[in-house]
Parts: C-alpha cells; sequence; structure tokens
C-alpha cells in the first residue's frame, strides 16, 4: 500500500532539482519509468544520469531539470512477490520566473465515510505561488459545510490542522 498521498500532477523549475515520492509499506522492491513514445521505459541511474534515487528507491530526483528531456509521465511500481501496485504521475516543467499565475489546486480532498471517533486525513495538493519574487499564499484554511455555511475547522471541537508541507 502507499504512505503517503501521491498527486496525479507536479511541476518542476527548469535548471532546479525535483524530487518525487513513491512511499509504500509491504513491498521490497520499487522500480521508476518514464514514458517515451507510449511505452515505459525503466529509468537509468548513475553518475552519467540525470536521475538519483533515494530513502530506498521511494524518491526520485531530476537532477537539473532540462524541460524537454524531463516533462512527461512518470510511473512508479512497487511489488512484493505477491502483489504489484503502481501510480503514475505528470510531471510539467516550466520557467519559474513564469510562474506569476495565481495559486492552484492540483489535487483535491476525496470524500470519506469513516466510523465516529476515528481520525480521517484529507489531503490537498496545489501550486501555491513563488516564494523567490514574493507571490505566494501565505495563509491555507480548511473549512468544513456544516449546514450550508463553511466554517473554519480551527474553530470547530474535534478538527485540527497537524501538517501542513510547502
Amino acid at each position: 500500500m502507499f504512505t503517503k498521498e501521491i498527486g496525479d500532477l507536479d511541476f518542476a523549475c527548469n535548471n532546479e532539482d525535483k524530487t518525487i515520492y513513491c512511499c509504500t509499506s509491504g513491498y521490497d522492491n520499487l522500480s521508476w519509468y518514464k514514458k517515451y513514445n507510449k511505452t515505459w521505459h525503466p529509468i537509468q541511474t548513475g553518475k552519467t544520469q540525470s536521475y538519483k534515487l533515494g530513502e530506498n528507491n521511494q524518491a526520485l530526483t531530476v537532477q537539473s531539470v532540462i524541460p524537454d528531456v524531463h516533462q512527461g509521465e512518470y510511473k512508479c511500481q512497487a511489488s512484493n512477490g505477491i502483489s504489484t501496485i503502481s501510480h503514475q504521475l505528470q510531471l510539467i516543467t516550466t520557467e519559474c520566473s513564469d510562474w506569476y499565475f495565481a495559486p492552484a489546486i492540483l489535487s483535491y480532498p476525496q470524500s470519506q465515510q469513516i466510523e465516529k471517533g476515528r481520525n480521517v486525513l484529507f489531503v490537498c495538493e496545489g501550486y501555491y505561488g513563488n516564494s523567490a519574487e514574493g507571490i505566494f499564499m501565505k495563509e491555507i484554511n480548511w473549512y468544513k459545510n456544516v449546514n450550508g455555511k463553511y466554517i473554519n475547522v480551527q474553530q470547530l471541537p474535534n478538527c485540527n490542522i497537524t501538517k501542513i508541507t510547502k
């Protein structure tokens, strides 16, 4: 199973390193692939390659992103001898100085049904601005619809935000 929610879309700045993750539990073999001409090819790593693996192959770093080379579809595939799981992601490369547009949500939280009293995790991924240019979201808020009115979850009992990563 995947231990970290993975988005379907991500951005990378040209000429900078970009790391994408595929965190799993219970799988001892994890491989990365990139799609070229509608066919998946294993990603080659090493001193002469522009890719580097870390964290037991769960992190793939693209070194010095080149638009025509690194933009495209990536897939991580994990197996344990009994089952195989995989996830695909579209990586879009861009000149980060061009990032003057408004923040954009890349993946929305999914509705979930859980037993009363249990914890629940909602994930929302997005592009929240360009901190180098001083154009970014300084605050991120979560709201719950309560009888047709949106209320900040920090004002509700038993609701808290435990982690926001940027």
